[in-house]
């Protein structure tokens, strides 16, 4: 069972190798690798999360490629699991945070929004900063589309918030440029611009810093 888990993790590492370098078909071949392993571990509490996990992988894969029907067939799956075995835990704000991306596919904002909400709450009990900040940034984008810009507001501050409190460059750029757009949507230009200028720096910081280690 070790070497089977082992092998597990190993075919989880090369999914997200060939998914950052854009190698869609290679990541998806991975990612069937990981469901199909998950299948053969013992129906155990402890053994739950191989399965949830390749069915949440799954669900992503074909919501970013709009095949809605298979999309949540793995992501009903994989919320399934969450809630039965692992409720209250970092592993039901990772399934509900995909049910919130499948519903703001649908364009069904009000439930993408619940979803978001419910994901933060359950990350907020394991100190899940990444996640909370992702949920944040997704909310002020359904509020933006929804014309509710003082709520896009909201979540997009609190999002920089949480990035600066890590602090994670990556993150704070995403939410600097969030900020920027909920500025640019009420035409406050000066300050949508200070907060372009932010994201920019960080940037160009980032990539010094990159280059130092490079060289």
């Amino acid at each position: 069972m070790r070497d089977t888990s082992g092998f597990w993790f190993a075919n989880r590492q090369f999914m997200w190798i060939y998914s950052n370098i854009g190698d869609s078909a290679r990541a998806m071949k991975y990612r069937r690798n990981l469901y199909e392993l998950a299948k053969t571990f013992p129906n155990e509490k402890r053994f739950q999360n191989f399965m949830e996990m390749s069915s949440r992988f799954l669900g992503q894969y074909f919501l970013n490629k709009d095949q809605l029907d298979s999309a949540s067939f793995y992501l009903s799956q994989s919320y399934r699991i969450a809630k039965t075995f692992f409720p209250n835990s970092q592993i039901m704000s990772f399934s509900t945070s995909s049910w919130g991306n499948y519903h703001l596919k649908l364009q069904q904002y009000d439930s993408a929004l619940w979803y978001y909400k419910l994901s933060n709450f359950y990350a907020s009990a394991d100190l899940g900063n990444d996640m909370i900040i992702g949920n944040h940034l997704a909310m002020a984008h359904v509020y933006l589309l929804k014309d509710k810009v003082d709520s896009a507001f909201v979540s997009a501050n609190k999002a920089l918030f949480e990035a600066r409190s890590i602090p994670d460059t990556l993150d704070m750029i995403d939410a600097a440029k969030m900020v920027a757009t909920v500025f640019e949507k009420t035409k406050q230009w000066d300050s949508a611009f200070n907060y372009l200028k932010k994201s920019e720096e960080l940037q160009n910081r980032m990539a010094i810093q990159e280059n130092k280690q490079c060289q």
